[in-house]
């Protein structure tokens, strides 16, 4: 992965946005299993046409950018949508589980792993998953198609925070 600064990332999403181009991004928080700086966060950029991966450090959580990367991949105002697509209903106790560590007050993070994902070990499948920081756990839901239905309620409770 490819070490990038802030400016480089967001020129790089809204070119890929502008020519329709397949890419998507992770935010990884310091104790992330995909985060391999782990003093930082950091916001990963995958592009699939080039088969790419950058990767932008920060030393504070980047809300912020995150919900603006958000917007662009999946439209602003998509948090306030019902979402379509599939429903696994394993994701049921990864919502609820979301749920308690949120009420809790415990920070917690999720992947949307897109079937061509670096970090997808389920190829050819979308997978939502929630790495529970206290039971030391990755919860995971594999999705033949587009799983927004589920994500979307994930995504309200993740910003939310």
């Amino acid at each position: 992965m490819q070490v990038i600064g802030e400016k480089k990332l967001f020129l790089l999403a809204k070119g890929f946005s502008k020519e329709n181009r397949e890419w998507h991004w992770h935010l990884l928080g310091p104790w992330c299993v995909f985060n391999s700086h782990k003093d930082n966060f950091a916001i990963a950029l995958e592009d699939h046409l080039e088969g790419k991966s950058y990767i932008c450090l920060f030393k504070r959580k980047p809300k912020k950018q995150a919900k603006t990367l958000a917007d662009m991949v999946y439209g602003k105002g998509f948090l306030a949508k019902v979402g379509e697509g599939k429903h696994n209903p394993r994701f049921n106790a990864i919502l609820k589980r979301a749920k308690e560590l949120s009420s809790m007050g415990v920070e917690w993070h999720h992947h949307h792993l897109l079937p061509e994902c670096i970090f997808n070990k389920k190829r050819g499948k979308n997978c939502i998953i929630v790495e529970d920081p206290v039971m030391n756990k990755i919860l995971i839901a594999v999705y033949n198609g587009n799983p927004m239905k589920d994500l979307t309620k994930l995504e309200r409770l993740f910003y939310a925070q």
